[in-house]
């Protein structure tokens, strides 16, 4: 199954480099020229015009360019994914630990969404919501483009809220009952953790109730590591 290309759009500059595979290596400086000349000889980078892109191809503000990402060794794939659910407009997956959801840095056959387009055949998958790169959990994916904006809007409005699960394993009994962690980034509130000592709460969030209700889960893997676990409600 042929995957959907990533999109490189050539801005308007004041002095724009001369041909668009110059532009190529200052845009992305971690790919060397030889890898960039490898692509092209085979045909694997197109433009919007319709033609392929060769290493004369003039710089042209408005083009738009397509190509795939691709990593010579990318890391081992620990687990795969599962769809726990699916019906015409909507696919629930779940995540697993160390997979990101979109192609980035080392990871491109190994993320989510390449991983679920190869399994389930489907060309215009997208995830309308994000999870860390160590974080499992459900991931809610539209199937049709005309789906999007109102999943979107769900999750815009609070609708489907996202519960973290954080699971650890301790030697001792804790002290305390709940800990604050400190906002990790300006995007992130301050969150209470409270202590449990039961999984009764994570085994019952694994039934998924869909498409309107969305109660969806997953357990943390049991590790030494603490591990993190996202829920859809």
């Amino acid at each position: 199954m042929q995957t959907r290309p990533s999109r490189l759009y050539l801005p308007k500059f004041d002095s724009a480099p001369e041909t668009i595979f110059r532009y190529l290596l200052a845009r992305f400086p971690q790919v060397d020229a030889a890898t960039w000349r490898e692509r092209m000889s085979r045909g694997a980078i197109t433009l919007s015009d319709g033609t392929t892109l060769n290493e004369d191809s003039p710089y042209r503000h408005g083009v738009t360019v397509f190509y795939r990402k691709e990593v010579r060794s990318e890391p081992a794939l620990r687990e795969d994914p599962a769809v726990l659910y699916r019906d015409e407009e909507i696919i629930v997956v779940d995540k697993p630990h160390g997979m990101p959801v979109t192609p980035s840095g080392q990871h491109i056959e190994r993320s989510l969404f390449i991983r679920v387009q190869r399994m389930t055949g489907l060309p215009d998958l997208t995830p309308v919501h994000r999870l860390d790169l160590d974080t499992a959990g459900l991931v809610l994916f539209t199937i049709k483009e005309n789906a999007r904006a109102a999943y979107s809007r769900l999750f815009a409005e609070g609708r489907i809220q996202r519960e973290y699960l954080a699971v650890g394993h301790v030697n001792t009994p804790p002290q305390q009952a709940s800990w604050m962690v400190p906002a990790s980034s300006a995007n992130r509130k301050e969150t209470s953790v409270a202590a449990s000592h039961g999984i009764d709460r994570m085994s019952d969030c694994r039934r998924p109730v869909l498409p309107h209700t969305h109660k969806t889960a997953r357990s943390g893997s049991a590790s030494s590591a603490p591990c993190a676990t996202a829920c859809l409600r």
